[in-house]
């Protein structure tokens, strides 16, 4: 799991993926901290991933974005192409996320030997489908990423889901990797850093 990650550096990953957002500032409650979220990001994660609907269908995700818990404010931006059981592509468009919706933390992933700011958890963000050509309005969805760093609980899977309004339910996590950083330093955090005054 995260083998692309292992030769990059932290910094380079917040640089490159979340451009224009101010990393490791202070917040005093580690639940409440901005993160930043990678759905299927090659080369940070792999991908693209993948959900299947009870038909057959498929839908492939990528992107990425931002989350604020304590806010419901969300952010992020990916590419989705929905193929069927036979793998013609149906419909590829744009994503874009509205709204946090609910996060759940499953801790650092440094249990894993990751960066302290790699973590893992649960997220469920409201987003809008945009397809290239057709449906000019769009639809709403509902997107589950899930990400098993730190100390998932039994029977998480790597991956994502998506529920679509009124229209298919992609919930058979199939294939890929996310990944949730924490953007902000908690006082906790900082509290557990080493004291290299001395060195």
């Amino acid at each position: 799991m995260y083998r692309y990650l292992r030769p990059i550096s932290l910094i380079a990953v917040l640089l490159l993926v979340f451009s224009g957002v101010s990393p490791l500032s202070a917040s005093a409650d580690s639940r409440a901290a901005q993160r930043g979220y990678l759905i299927g990001v090659p080369p940070f994660t792999a991908g693209p991933d993948i959900a299947r609907a009870a038909n057959g269908d498929t839908i492939e995700l990528t992107g990425s974005g931002t989350f604020t818990p304590g806010k419901r404010r969300a952010t992020g931006f990916g590419i989705f192409v929905h193929k069927n059981a036979a793998g013609i592509t149906l419909a590829e468009g744009s994503w874009t996320a509205t709204r946090l919706l609910r996060f759940r933390s499953f801790g650092s992933g440094s249990q894993q030997g990751e960066p302290q700011e790699f973590e893992g958890g649960l997220a469920l963000i409201r987003v809008r489908l945009s397809p290239f050509i057709g449906a000019e309005s769009g639809e709403d969805a509902v997107l589950l990423i899930d990400c098993l760093l730190g100390s998932p609980p039994a029977g998480e899977e790597e991956g994502v889901q998506l529920r679509v309004s009124g229209g298919p339910e992609f919930t058979e996590q199939v294939s890929g990797e996310n990944l949730f950083i924490k953007l902000e330093r908690s006082r906790e955090d900082r509290a557990e850093e080493p004291d290299d005054s001395n060195d």
